[in-house]
């Protein structure tokens, strides 16, 4: 069984391969699992951007996470949050 973050897991989403599961949690964490090796791999890292550009930090999202898809080449996250906000992660 797999947790989300710090809280209750809201969202989940499969990368195009199925290799990778990504949640969303209400503590505002998106984390990556390793579905081969059932294991979890850890929460996004780096530099995301809201959908006007604007570098955020991950630790730097207030919102629960409320919805997730992986772009089709498996590259990008988009999360979609409480608050009504749209965040893109590199994956």
């Amino acid at each position: 069984v797999w947790e989300g973050g710090g809280g209750e897991m809201n969202a989940v989403a499969f990368s195009p391969d199925g290799h990778t599961v990504v949640s969303g949690s209400s503590d505002a964490s998106v984390r990556l699992y390793d579905v081969p090796e059932d294991v979890t791999t850890g929460d996004v890292t780096g530099r995301g951007q809201d959908v006007t550009g604007r570098a955020v930090d991950p630790a730097d999202v207030p919102s629960k996470i409320w919805a997730l898809a992986v772009s089709p080449d498996g590259g990008t996250i988009a999360s979609g949050g409480a608050d009504g906000s749209i965040m893109m992660w590199d994956s």
